[in-house]
């Protein structure tokens, strides 16, 4: 059995020490070894920390001068033995079988650093509270991560509970010879915690809200000295500087939003407490955050609180109830530990096809969810119709009358055994894009230790509360051989509370009527539907009672610095680039003609239609003179977007990262799908890049940006607040 540190910095903490140390020495776990460093206390706290020492030998008291909590920490970590450190603040109470459970699942998993949720509570009730939390032991229950996603854990997913070092039981070969900076009044151990994740350690969570933090006026108003606290703002600003240079924007979002959030806070703190010098100090900190671009990049509703809060006076008292309302149904809580009230979500979607959009537009949605600290994963549904697709697997014909489906069979099958013969002549290539495909799916898509599901009753064993099914053609019968229950959510599963359909798309405006009935009986599975296309909300309206609406596909969610975070860009710059979801000869010569006028040459990413035309012949002359991109992955699509000069297209998709990437386009319509085009173009105004046959259309005209921007704002904050409202925990 490993020995176990715990190391509590004490400091005029006498009403609560005794509270504290019943909670550490009632331990179920014996090795331990208790370290109280009194850091110069002005009341009794010595007294108790050696009466406690005295009645257990497991405690150890030290002593210094009054010189922070960086430097009583620091000295705990010099004086400590174990194994494993466990730090605990001395206002605060844990569960009696906390240190027990970490060190087990330390020692079982071989994690460096293990932390559980956090409850927070009043002075008056702390006690009563642990006495009742200890009295029970639920079963654990722990997640994993390590390196990147252990940083996320960092940055986004539990950044409100991994700011503090209280609860954190650390390894201490991994800390070697890290140290807190003792320069700082406040915030050092976020710092410390920072520089640990850089070396991509390996974190343990366990699910429960076993450790008591303690909220009152004495600890509140230590935390906030500011009058010479600017080494913590400026190493905050330093720190997000940093990870911004990095080009890691969304990290860098982060750091802003944390340092504008300590500012906001502390003043409120300082002007209750009536320190005007350092309601002074603060205000002029804040005047800083004002001139930082990056800050003007936050929620609108955090950006209203933290202004009105501290140039606001009155003004604030009148918003307040506003943005408390609006912080829980947007999830911008300043301060809260909001991520306890979300629920475990899965992702039914078209992940596994080996399709740029189907994948991206997954990878989008998961990371929306998990950047707002959403427990989100993408569930590991792989049915053998949709595993591979676009690369081997035919698409059946459905109920399309007995005489033409025959017909349609035998096309079906003649243009798959075309599509299987041009793979096997591209050789290198051909398995170079699978590979990237594949290695895109498990770095960003797939979580470590998921188990592939092939069929749709092995979904009972699924482990999330809510699902949500789409986006993409989920319920579009030609692309999943029928429609299928898994992507309505009609399957049996205990913990099924909720499903949700968000950006679900049939394909078109509706379905074959021979459909109707069936999709009218797998509508009843489905708790809130939202569609990706706004003309197919009259026909699905029909077959249900409930509201249905319209929403933007899920790679709006992201912006454009996001996704530069994960594109792999090549080294070639200055080419026009045409990605084809169905053949167009118009839209090849379109292309071929701009690249004589502009003197470019011509990148073209293999499509859907590339089979179709080899099996024609069609357009092979101007194909000749096109470079082809035949082994781009997800990430390589996006670089290929970024560094084009322009962009032509009849793909929805390429229509949207033409967007998000801001190009000049131009946009062919599709012979059946061109509703879902039209839509996307109306929303952010750009209905003159629509090319039509006999309009002269200039690729180079001007867009409004901006003005773009605006217009798709409100579908923005509409499907994000769609998201989020069905996503909040059902009381």
């Amino acid at each position: 059995m490993e020995k176990v540190s715990v190391i509590i910095p004490v400091y005029n903490a006498e009403p609560f020490l005794r509270q504290c140390l019943e909670s550490i020495v009632r331990q179920t776990y014996p090795a331990l070894e208790i370290i109280l460093i009194d850091d110069g206390s002005e009341d009794k706290s010595l007294v108790i920390c050696r009466e406690y020492a005295l009645a257990d030998e497991r405690i150890r008291v030290l002593c210094q001068m009054h010189q922070g909590v960086a430097a009583a920490r620091n000295r705990g970590l010099a004086a400590a033995t174990g194994t494993y450190l466990l730090f605990v603040d001395s206002d605060d109470m844990i569960h009696s079988c906390l240190v027990e459970a970490f060190a087990g699942q330390m020692e079982k998993s071989g994690a460096d650093l293990a932390f559980c949720d956090w409850r927070k509570q009043a002075f008056p009730e702390m006690n009563g509270v642990w006495r009742r939390l200890s009295e029970k032991r639920d079963a654990e229950k722990w997640e994993l991560a390590e390196g990147k996603a252990a940083k996320k854990w960092f940055s986004f997913k539990f950044r409100n509970i991994l700011c503090g070092i209280g609860g954190k039981m650390i390894r201490r070969s991994a800390i070697g010879n890290l140290a807190f900076d003792e320069t700082l009044l406040k915030g050092e151990d976020t710092f410390f915690l920072y520089h640990l994740f850089y070396q991509e350690i390996r974190m343990a969570h366990l699910a429960q809200a076993w450790y008591l933090y303690r909220s009152h006026t004495a600890s509140l108003t230590h935390s906030l000295q500011v009058k010479n606290g600017g080494c913590y703002f400026n190493h905050c600003r330093k720190r997000r500087d940093d990870v911004y240079a990095n080009g890691k924007s969304a990290s860098a979002l982060i750091w802003e939003h944390n340092l504008s959030a300590t500012i906001g806070n502390a003043f409120i703190a300082r002007k209750a407490a009536g320190d005007q010098e350092g309601c002074e100090f603060l205000k002029r900190e804040a005047v800083s955050e004002l001139k930082q671009p990056l800050f003007w990049k936050l929620d609108l509703v955090f950006k209203v609180w933290f202004i009105s809060s501290i140039f606001g006076g009155p003004v604030y008292g009148i918003l307040r109830r506003t943005y408390l309302l609006a912080q829980k149904i947007f999830h911008n809580g300043v301060g809260k530990e909001a991520d306890r009230r979300r629920a475990d979500v899965g992702i039914l979607t078209f992940h596994c096809a080996d399709n740029y959009g189907a994948m991206l537009q997954a990878y989008a949605l998961k990371q929306y969810l998990c950047d707002h600290g959403i427990h989100t994963e993408i569930a590991a549904y792989e049915p053998p119709f949709m595993t591979g697709r676009h690369w081997w697997i035919p698409y059946i014909p459905q109920k399309n009358g007995t005489g033409r489906r025959w017909r349609d069979w035998i096309c079906c099958m003649y243009n798959s055994f075309v599509r299987w013969m041009f793979n096997v002549f591209q050789k290198q290539d051909f398995f170079r894009r699978r590979a990237n495909m594949r290695n895109f799916r498990r770095r960003y898509l797939l979580d470590t230790g998921q188990k592939r599901i092939l069929f749709t009753k092995r979904l009972k064993r699924l482990p999330y509360s809510h699902y949500i099914v789409g986006s993409d053609q989920i319920w579009n019968p030609e692309i999943t051989v029928g429609l299928r229950k898994a992507y309505f959510g009609a399957f049996e599963n205990r913990r099924k509370k909720k499903v949700i359909a968000y950006a679900a798309s049939l394909g078109g405006a509706k379905l074959s009527p021979e459909y109707d009935r069936e999709f009218a009986e797998l509508l009843c599975a489905v708790d809130a539907i939202s569609l990706r296309e706004a003309e197919a909300v009259p026909y699905v309206k029909q077959f249900c009672e409930k509201s249905v609406e319209a929403v933007l596909d899920p790679v709006f969610l992201l912006d454009r610095e996001q996704w530069a975070q994960i594109e792999r860009c090549p080294k070639r710059k200055g080419y026009i680039l045409i990605y084809l979801a169905e053949i167009n000869e118009a839209l090849n010569r379109y292309a071929s003609a701009l690249s004589e006028a502009k003197g470019l040459p011509v990148v073209k990413i293999p499509g859907v239609e590339l089979f179709s035309s080899k099996l024609k012949g069609s357009a092979g002359a101007v194909d000749e003179n096109f470079e082809m991109e035949s082994v781009a992955g997800p990430a390589e699509f996006l670089g290929l977007i970024h560094n084009a000069d322009y962009v032509v297209t009849n793909s929805f998709h390429m229509t949207a990262f033409s967007i998000i990437y801001r190009k000049q386009f131009v946009v062919f319509p599709h012979t059946d799908r061109s509703a879902r085009l039209r839509n996307i173009l109306r929303i952010y105004g750009l209905e003159d890049r629509l090319y039509r046959e006999g309009q002269d259309i200039s690729i180079d005209a001007s867009i409004d940006w901006k003005e773009a921007d605006r217009r798709a704002g409100k579908e923005k904050q509409m499907s994000k607040t769609f998201l989020m409202k069905h996503l909040e925990e059902e009381s």
